[in-house]
């Protein structure tokens, strides 16, 4: 019996690492949605969101130019472009920003044919003006640490569509077709990405934010269905394993959410057009319960 009862305390634990459990949501409520405006048909494949100098800045994933976009905060509309001439969008996923520099992720793999991934370091100082530039970046290759050597495609867990920084630390949170859930990875000096922990996000994870005042991650996704029903998942301390949260958004229901913006107090996300469904940009508004880590 003693050996039962100690079986069973283990399997019940929640450990934060690289070897840990995955650590699952407390509850799915409801958050509300409210459209703020249609993105420039220019960002029609919108897979990345931040807010710098009063605008929002996007990127398109595969197929598109090397090329980001600055975009009115209320009329969606592209007014400006930087092309990164060394760039290319092999699958170009999510965006993050530190003071000094805008990082894009090239890290989609969704077929599971690549091994080795690229992250654009694009220096602020070089972004000058208002007209549409061409500038140089700095290119960070990285690779996982445990990636096996063939993958099937849309049935393995090593694509990525989210990335932040956390910490200093360039993080990644997975795009799990197999597992469903999400795996979080930080990449090291010598561009080695190594799990640290993992997540029950009970669907694929397309995009995140660090929230560095709250010590909170703000990621985006959707389930892996014909209605796609997106959802917030919400680490509400990175730090610890038992404020998570996953908030529902059937009003958004159909909509490919691709991507996540805190600014300030208000979360802001974008889809990419898909069937119907236009570009947009939308303001989240969450329960009063479970907003911010205690």
């Amino acid at each position: 019996m003693k050996l039962l009862l100690l079986s069973f305390f283990l399997s019940s634990m929640i450990i934060v690492g690289c070897n840990s459990t995955t650590e699952s949501a407390e509850s799915s409520p409801i958050a509300g949605t409210k459209k703020i405006t249609k993105l420039d048909n220019k960002v029609d494949e919108t897979s990345g969101l931040i807010s710098y100098e009063n605008s929002f800045w996007t990127i398109n994933d595969s197929g598109d130019k090397p090329n980001l976009y600055r975009i009115d905060q209320t009329t969606g509309e592209v007014s400006q472009i930087i092309t990164l001439s060394n760039g290319i969008n092999v699958d170009w996923e999510d965006m993050t920003q530190d003071d000094h520099f805008i990082y894009i992720g090239d890290t989609g793999n969704n077929h599971g044919s690549r091994t080795k991934f690229q992250i654009y370091k694009v220096a602020k100082s070089k972004i000058s003006s208002l007209e549409d530039l061409t500038i140089e970046a700095e290119v960070i290759e990285f690779t996982y640490e445990n990636q096996p050597s063939i993958l099937i495609a849309y049935a393995h867990d090593f694509d990525c569509e989210a990335l932040t920084i956390i910490n200093g630390k360039l993080t990644l949170f997975t795009k799990n077709w197999s597992s469903n859930n999400t795996d979080c990875y930080q990449i090291d000096d010598s561009g080695i990405a190594k799990k640290v922990a993992s997540y029950g996000s009970e669907g694929l994870i397309t995009g995140a934010h660090y929230n560095a005042p709250k010590n909170e991650v703000m990621m985006i996704g959707y389930q892996r269905s014909s209605k796609k029903e997106p959802f917030i998942f919400q680490i509400a301390s990175f730090s610890k394993s038992s404020n998570i949260f996953r908030y529902n958004l059937p009003d958004l229901a159909g909509y490919q959410t691709e991507s996540i913006c805190i600014v300030g107090e208000k979360i802001y996300i974008t889809n990419e057009a898909n069937g119907s469904n236009n570009q947009s940009l939308f303001l989240v508004s969450l329960p009063a319960t479970n907003k911010t880590s205690e």
